[in-house]
């Protein structure tokens, strides 16, 4: 015996919006996605910094996630997560980051393209005026390889193929009798 489900329009893409969340719902609940983490006991509490990619180069969008759990891996309430990275001595940013309601408490960063040697990542975590607890780790960034896509290779390819095109029809527009 066979069966067939025949939906229609506005019930195919509910269907197809339930199975999406379904697909992405472990991971919304996961610390880190991807990527690599540093864990560092302070007192009472384990204070987790993810990282992605694993092996950072100096160009790359880093992505940084903020968690702080007790030793036995319960998570931790709490509001906010200062955070400063280093690069040496030079504090190359600053800021407060609020508790994320779903998924990990992130922090998207482009690496500049010459940036090389250890960064420092600092963590505050804070419930009201309340310090948790606080780390330091560091993540070293490797020279990058550079390609083709990185600096004017890009810009100055879509310059060019942009003047072709509008020389190309300037010349179809002109033999129209359009301008």
């Amino acid at each position: 015996m066979q069966y067939t489900v025949l939906m229609h329009g506005r019930h195919r893409m509910w269907a197809a919006g339930v199975v999406v969340l379904l697909a992405l719902f472990p991971a919304a609940l996961s610390a880190h996605q991807t990527g690599a983490s540093f864990e560092t006991t302070v007192g009472q509490y384990l204070v987790d910094v993810g990282y992605d990619p694993i092996a950072p180069e100096s160009g790359d969008r880093l992505v940084l996630d903020f968690d702080i759990k007790k030793a036995d891996k319960t998570r931790v309430p709490y509001d906010y997560v200062w955070v400063r990275l280093l690069h040496g001595d030079n504090s190359i940013l600053a800021t407060g980051v609020a508790r994320a309601d779903i998924g990990p408490t992130t922090i998207l960063y482009q690496l500049p393209q010459d940036f090389q040697g250890p960064m420092t990542i600092e963590t505050r975590f804070q419930r009201g005026d309340d310090t948790l607890a606080e780390s330091s780790s560091q993540l070293p960034i490797a020279r990058g390889r550079g390609t083709l896509f990185s600096g004017w290779l890009v810009p100055g390819a879509v310059g060019l193929i942009g003047a072709g095109l509008g020389a190309l029809a300037a010349l179809y527009l002109r033999e129209k009798g359009l301008i």
